[in-house]
Parts: C-alpha cells; sequence; structure tokens
C-alpha cells in the first residue's frame, strides 16, 4: 500500500466547503445565506418591468429596510421558489406606467398666439 499523507486545512477552508456542501444539499437547519437584492435586479432576472416587481412585492416576499418607508429588497431565491410553486400575475403589456410626483400636468393646448411659419422659404 502506498504512504498516506496528511493535508491541513485552514478552519476558513473548511467553513466555506461545508457551506458550499450545505448548499449543495440544502441542508435543512442550516441557515441559508441571504442576499437581498433592489427591484431593479429582480426585474433583470424575471425579465419583467420594474414596475411589475413592485405591484407584486407582497407576493414576492419584498423586505423593507429600515423604517416603514424604506427601501424595498427581495430574496432573490424566494422569489424565484415562490415563482415555482404556482401562477402569479402575468406582467402587464406595453410601457411601464410613469408614478406622479406630485406635478400638475400641463395642457398641450396654449393661449398664447404663435407666429406663423413657411418652411418652404
Amino acid at each position: 500500500m502506498g504512504e498516506s499523507r496528511a493535508v491541513r486545512l485552514d478552519p476558513a477552508d473548511i467553513e466555506r466547503i461545508a457551506d458550499a456542501v450545505a448548499t449543495r444539499l440544502d441542508v435543512p437547519g442550516r441557515p441559508a445565506a441571504v442576499r437581498l437584492v433592489d427591484a431593479a435586479a429582480v426585474a433583470a432576472a424575471l425579465g419583467v418591468e420594474r414596475h411589475w416587481v413592485y405591484s407584486h412585492a407582497d407576493e414576492l416576499g419584498a423586505v423593507r429596510i429600515g423604517s416603514q418607508q424604506g427601501r424595498l429588497r427581495f430574496d432573490l431565491a424566494h422569489v424565484l421558489r415562490t415563482l415555482q410553486r404556482g401562477p402569479t400575475p402575468a406582467p402587464p403589456p406595453g410601457p411601464p406606467c410613469r408614478r406622479s410626483r406630485g406635478h400638475p400636468r400641463r395642457s398641450r393646448r396654449s393661449s398664447v398666439e404663435l407666429i406663423p411659419y413657411d418652411r418652404t422659404r
């Protein structure tokens, strides 16, 4: 038989190997590393518009960071599992709706008389 050699690993290396194995095996009871992403990252991963992600934030398990008015963040792995479980509303067709920022809309009609312009000259 051949000669055996002892291999010494750094404790940090052992921890990284254990995490990689647990991730592949999805070991119950071991907390998975959660990486929260913003709505733009979720939209890019799903191929939808960002406003669709915001309108389905509760269904997708959004988390507010900080106060009640804090920014929304999503666990992308949770979002993907949620979507695999069952049907969710399809993204609306067409361009995204713009949210009003409190500015009044201006009318395109003007009470100002325009100067005649002849482009042929």
